[in-house]
């Protein structure tokens, strides 16, 4: 390949993935829900599409052309014409560009902007995504005061006898009245005003069962990846002879280590030498 071409061919990746880079890091939020998720996956493939424009590669050859001449890099030419297998050739007559600037704007960055787009698009639109999105919808959308028949159906259709339906419609009747100000916008406000609410937990007992429902499954993997990755780190050939509970809290700690910074380290010595009396005499109190 042409010097040039590999000079375009990086630049354009940046371009691409500077884009993307923020939906893979809003992934990996521990918070994030699989509605949030596909919301921003929609937002980022927007701005991927505006950048498949005439004037968004204009910008971008515009660019590539500059900081290859101030790096001497050679001009860019015309790939060679290839004849096609004979047994994918169908006859007719391969289409001609008039110029490299044509060429890559069809066959280098729309067809990489379309790969991308399509990858991600195929990524949100499994069924899987769409059974759980359905619970938040329901949950939102009744918090909210809308009719949720139609969603209310689907979970039914999923999940079948897991909840007693006629009293969870009535429920999420009752649960739009929980939200007098304002109507809640993530799954995180509907469990901070049950939880705030007295007695509003046991009023509303199958809402927070579907509640539970949404909350437990991960919009990602990634915290499951992050513990594989700790294992490693913990797992190391200098403690081969770790035992599996000594491991299971290490990885326990390493996981959660934002809330291991709020603990009372002081309290957890004192708890630790109260533990037996020749602790007591050895250490002291704290």
């Amino acid at each position: 390949m042409k010097t040039f071409e590999c000079f375009m061919g990086i630049k354009m990746c940046l371009d691409v993935f500077v884009v993307t880079e923020q939906l893979a890091t809003l992934l990996q939020n521990k918070k994030m829900t699989l509605s949030s998720a596909r919301a921003n996956a929609t937002t980022v493939m927007s701005t991927l599409k505006e950048l498949r424009s005439e004037n968004g590669f204009r910008t971008i050859w515009q660019n590539i052309s500059q900081s290859a001449s101030d790096l001497q890099l050679s001009s860019p030419m015309m790939p060679r014409k290839r004849k096609p297998p004979r047994r994918l050739d169908d006859g007719d007559t391969p289409h001609d560009y008039p110029n490299c600037y044509t060429f890559h704007r069809v066959e280098t960055w729309f067809a990489f902007l379309d790969t991308v787009v399509n990858e991600i698009t195929l990524r949100f639109s499994q069924d899987c995504f769409k059974a759980v999105t359905d619970i938040e919808n329901v949950l939102l959308r009744a918090a909210s005061g809308q009719t949720v028949t139609n969603e209310l159906q689907q979970i039914a259709v999923l999940y079948n006898d897991d909840f007693n339906y006629d009293t969870l419609a009535t429920q999420l009747l009752i649960l739009k009245n929980l939200f007098s100000s304002s109507a809640p916008t993530t799954l995180t406000d509907i469990v901070t005003t049950l939880i705030s609410a007295e007695g509003a937990s046991l009023l509303l007992t199958e809402v927070v069962r579907l509640l539970k429902l949404a909350l437990v499954i991960p919009a990602t993997s990634s915290s499951a990846e992050r513990s594989f990755s700790g294992l490693r780190r913990l797992k190391t050939h200098l403690r081969s002879s770790m035992g599996q509970e000594r491991l299971n809290h290490l990885l326990f700690l390493h996981c959660h280590q934002d809330r291991l910074d709020n603990l009372d380290l002081r309290r957890v010595a004192q708890e630790f030498v109260s533990a037996n009396e020749k602790r007591s005499q050895f250490f002291g109190n704290f």
